[in-house]
């Protein structure tokens, strides 16, 4: 319990995404008064297409390789010329927009497999419940009164699969609560 302040911070979202801003803006910090370099030459200062906003009024201006790049570069130079600064700092906002959506996306995948820190799966994730596996009397040591209610009641889409197999096969795997075929845990032995 002596970690009870940093479990906390850590699991706090505004924390997290604090310190993604804060990383984001340590890292490109440096580039505001830098100019032009690599592709910036080519896609920026020497094309003048995008010099004209009215390019990117119709579909006509968006048939190019990248055309929201292109549009966003647009954008920029209506706005501010050739100052990189502002090119610098649009390109940095998109990161930080990139940053914190993988931040909320890993939220809801990894949100969406804590039932398997749930002390009533605990019995159903260790290996001696098997499905394969056997006891004494030649019968399945995972029964299916295990497999009622939660956590299998409300195991994600993510981690399980739709079409029927056939009986056979789903007989040996976990069933969904209404019934015994269809519905099976994906990583069940029979549908390997």
């Amino acid at each position: 319990m002596k970690y009870k302040f940093f479990s906390g911070v850590s699991t706090n979202p505004l924390v997290a995404l604090m310190l993604i801003a804060g990383i984001t803006l340590v890292i490109y910090g440096n580039t505001y008064g830098v100019p032009f370099v690599f592709d910036g030459k080519v896609q920026i200062e020497n094309k003048e297409k995008i010099r004209d906003i009215n390019n990117y009024m119709s579909l006509k201006g968006f048939k190019s390789q990248r055309p929201l790049v292109e549009f966003s570069f647009a954008v920029n130079y209506h706005l501010g010329k050739l100052n990189p600064f502002g090119f610098h700092l649009v390109n940095i906002l998109i990161h930080l927009t990139n940053g914190i959506l993988v931040y909320f996306l890993a939220l809801t995948v990894f949100g969406r497999l804590s039932f398997l820190q749930d002390k009533q799966c605990e019995p159903l994730v260790a290996s001696k419940y098997h499905p394969t596996r056997k006891n004494r009397s030649g019968k399945s040591t995972l029964s299916t009164e295990k497999l009622r209610g939660e956590p299998f009641s409300s195991i994600p889409p993510l981690l399980s699969t739709t079409w029927a197999q056939g009986c056979f096969y789903n007989d040996s795997c976990p069933p969904d609560a209404g019934g015994s075929c269809g519905h099976v845990v994906t990583g069940c032995i029979a549908t390997a």
